[in-house]
């Protein structure tokens, strides 16, 4: 699917023993949606640690910690 929407290219590798192995690379628009991802990534792994340190604080009765 990446290789459809144009984010990777991809292309064989006949050399060596063993099975042809595919090889791809990322395009300029698969870096840009990489970045993306990993935004998402980070607002999501924020979210969490932040709903962990909740449900922590209330299973053991302390007072999370908050950002300033």
């Amino acid at each position: 699917r990446l290789e459809e929407t144009g984010h990777v290219v991809s292309s064989w590798d006949m050399e060596g023993s063993g099975p042809a192995r595919r090889h791809y690379t990322l395009t300029p628009s698969g870096e840009e949606h990489l970045c993306e991802w990993m935004a998402v990534l980070e607002r999501l792994s924020f979210s969490l640690a932040r709903f962990a340190a909740d449900v922590k604080s209330v299973v053991t009765g302390s007072v999370p910690e908050t950002a300033g």
